[in-house]
């Protein structure tokens, strides 16, 4: 609530943008300490204000994946990635998000994204590999 209470108290951008900035660690602190409604909350908050908002998004996506909604995270995150393309840890979690969902080649694809951007991204590279080896267990049971 106060960091909530910041942005309605805000005269300019500037501030209006680091009040945002301050909604979204609020909501990432709820987010990390159990309490994924508070948190929801916040981050809605600053995407009814900032729809395109990459990072909020991107961490809403996390926490639909954390809170088992794997296709309420899509939209998120695809969402923070068309904003910020370049960003190699979101790839990544979409790659997280997909491989939770048993699409194992669109979270290969993921990965090799996220790695083609920051080839020593280690979350990635361990996603990739599981990827891998769900591909191949799939397809040797299709073939028996």
């Amino acid at each position: 609530k106060e960091a909530i209470s910041a942005v309605k108290l805000a005269n300019s951008d500037t501030q209006v943008v680091a009040s945002l900035d301050q909604v979204i660690a609020k909501s990432y602190e709820f987010q990390r300490t159990g309490d994924p409604y508070r948190a929801r909350a916040g981050y809605q908050y600053v995407l009814d204000i900032e729809p395109d908002h990459a990072v909020c998004n991107n961490l809403m996506g996390m926490l639909y994946r954390q809170l088992h909604r794997y296709d309420d995270a899509i939209p998120h995150i695809k969402r923070a990635l068309a904003a910020d393309p370049n960003d190699a840890k979101t790839h990544s979690n979409l790659g997280q998000v997909f491989l939770m969902q048993g699409k194992f080649a669109e979270s290969a694809t993921s990965f090799e994204n996220a790695l083609s951007l920051n080839p020593g991204l280690e979350s990635a590279r361990i996603g990739l590999q599981r990827a891998r080896l769900e591909l191949i267990g799939s397809k040797q049971q299709n073939s028996t």
